[in-house]
């Protein structure tokens, strides 16, 4: 397989194995990558490396997750990870805290997930018999509900903060009103 290598700033060279889909942070402090499972074909592992930290850089960085089947996103400042991998045959979402060095399940059945570019809180949806939800959670804490039979959903990010926009059904006239939720980002 072909060699994929990490060059800092400081124009320090680290070679990060057969590396695949790279997320870099916003400041350069994480990379996340993945690369093919060596047990599995079809899966993946995904590894963080900090680049900070030399020992993370000379180990080519520390897995994070092993065997997904599905896609994976990070959010702006590299401080959490989301994914989904089967268990049992169950499709489950994960949260990865960079700052906590630990992962959370965030539920199973889950269809979009927004990370804002900042702070510890993850927005997603999901369909259980019938019924759309959106949810928020914080890392290490309970979900939250936050709206039951949406009919649309729309995750907005900028530097200040994010919102989630989001309709309920439409009255007999047709007529909708648009919800917001704001997160202003904290760090």
């Amino acid at each position: 397989g072909s060699k994929t290598y990490l060059e800092l700033d400081d124009e320090r060279t680290f070679e990060i194995s057969d590396a695949q889909d790279i997320k870099v942070s916003k400041d350069g402090s994480r990379v996340y990558f993945c690369k093919n499972t060596s047990s599995k074909t079809g899966t993946y592992d995904i590894k963080l490396v900090d680049t900070a930290k030399n020992t993370s850089l000379k180990r080519g960085g520390a897995v994070i997750c092993v065997g997904i089947e599905e896609d994976w996103q990070g959010n702006e400042n590299g401080t959490l990870l989301s994914y989904s991998k089967k268990d049992k045959g169950i499709l489950k979402h994960y949260l990865y805290s960079a700052e906590a060095g630990k992962t959370v399940e965030i539920a199973t059945d889950v269809e979009q997930v927004f990370l804002p570019s900042k702070g510890d809180v993850v927005y997603y949806t999901r369909t259980v018999d019938k019924t759309s939800s959106l949810h928020r959670m914080k890392f290490e804490e309970a979900p939250e509900m936050v709206a039951t039979n949406y009919k649309h959903v729309k995750f907005c990010d900028s530097g200040d903060g994010s919102e989630v926009l989001y309709t309920l059904a439409a009255d007999e006239d047709g007529l909708f009103d648009v919800y917001s939720v704001k997160e202003l980002n904290a760090k």
